[in-house]
């Protein structure tokens, strides 16, 4: 099984001087730049600001010498509960700018759990997993942990 680098721990967006406008950009060590579009942070906040239980997206961009996040799609829930979902992954890989999931954490804990990071480490195709573990809609702000492969680990 391949090593997973945590390029980028939990972190609240803010922007770092994008690269283009709309994207808010992040710089792990390690790892190529991520800019997350302002859509998906968008898209983010409402979707998981109430969410009652575990719902997972796919996320859609590119990522050559940088990762960038340009849209999101709801992957097709096979099982879910507060705490956990299962999802049809094969939908996501309809998608040839598919980059990996995202979903949420209604627990607070802003850590991938052993079971995303195996499930992110056997997806041959994605190159970032990451987890909304909380937002808020008065600042409009989104936070994220992302787990980043590097381009050794692809």
């Amino acid at each position: 099984m391949r090593k997973i680098t945590v390029g980028l721990a939990a972190l609240l967006l803010t922007t770092q001087q994008p690269q283009n406008p709309g994207y808010d950009w992040f710089y792990p060590q390690g790892s190529r730049p991520i800019g997350i579009s302002n859509k998906v942070q968008n898209s983010a906040l409402y979707v998981y600001d109430k969410a009652p239980r575990e719902l997972a997206l796919c996320m859609l961009g590119n990522a050559d010498t940088s990762i960038r996040i340009e849209d999101v799609l709801i992957a097709p829930v096979i099982y879910s509960s507060p705490d956990s979902s299962s999802f049809d992954l094969s939908y996501c890989y309809c998608f040839r700018n598919y980059l990996g999931m995202m979903h949420n954490h209604n627990n607070g804990i802003c850590l991938a759990s052993p079971t995303d990071m195996r499930r992110f480490a056997s997806d041959e195709r994605a190159v970032l997993e990451a987890i909304v573990c909380g937002t808020n809609p008065d600042s409009g702000s989104v936070r994220f942990y992302l787990a980043v492969k590097t381009d050794e680990q692809k």
